[in-house]
């Protein structure tokens, strides 16, 4: 995924204290997302081989109808590609409902000094921003880690050529549009989600914190509320604050 050791999570001041106090990540299901193009189905082809064919039937999960059966294979391959495989196929629709609604996901950024990300996700700077270690958080089982990937045109991938490739391609690509975020994400499998309740909480342990930032504009006792995270197993962690730079248009932090 990254050499970076940490990735951060922008919080608002309430989901700051939910986060560190209960001690659970939030893991979301794709159609929460506030970008309409993400896990775009349109970023998969269906490039049907002899051996993708022969799998789906027997597996079942391609009936064959009619003539069908019958058909030569050289024949057969393109009839069920444009009957079958297709992007309007609402069987194939039905696909990919079933594989967004599998797995859930949680938000990350390489960097903690973006000032849109504070904007969006911190509440207009008011809110902070989480340092996690990423190899502590690894330890959880049932985790994965994806960079997310920006572009400019759909560069597809096959599900027939490999299944999971094209599921983790779904999952990590974006429009450069979004390329500020940096975003790191972690997500479920498939197991792990079917375990997990309606509220998508995950536990984590305390180590795998090790900053917190508190916004420019955060309004609360920055003092007494490290001292309150610190009675709660926190007393590792590198607490900061965001300042407004007076030399540039740019976020500096300093130790509290």
């Amino acid at each position: 995924m990254t050499k970076k050791t940490t990735i951060y999570k922008y919080v608002s001041a309430e989901d700051l204290d939910l986060i560190l106090n209960n001690k659970n990540l939030k893991f979301s299901i794709a159609k929460r997302f506030n970008d309409p193009f993400d896990c775009y189905p349109e970023l998969i082809s269906f490039n049907v081989t002899e051996s993708f064919l022969t799998s789906h039937i027997e597996k079942g999960i391609l009936v064959l109808e009619g003539e069908e059966p019958n058909m030569p294979l050289k024949d057969l391959i393109p009839h069920v590609q444009s009957k079958y495989y297709n992007h309007s196929n609402t069987d194939i629709n039905a696909l990919f409902e079933i594989i967004l609604n599998k797995y859930r996901f949680s938000c990350f950024s390489l960097t903690n000094k973006q000032i849109l990300m504070w904007s969006h996700y911190a509440n207009k700077h008011t809110g902070a921003c989480i340092g996690f270690n990423v190899s502590e958080l690894m330890k959880i089982r049932g985790i994965i880690a994806l960079k997310v990937n920006y572009t400019q045109e759909f560069d597809k991938s096959d599900m027939c050529k490999d299944e999971l490739a094209a599921i983790q391609h779904l999952f990590s690509t974006k429009s450069i549009q979004w390329d500020y975020e940096e975003e790191i994400r972690l997500l479920t499998t498939p197991e792990k989600a079917d375990e997990m309740d309606s509220e998508g909480l995950m536990p984590f342990s305390t180590s795998a914190v090790s900053e917190v930032y508190f916004g420019c504009q955060y309004e609360s006792n920055t003092q007494l509320k490290k001292l309150n995270f610190e009675r709660i197993g926190y007393e590792h962690v590198k607490f900061k604050r965001m300042l407004k730079s007076k030399r540039s248009f740019e976020l500096e932090s300093i130790n509290i």
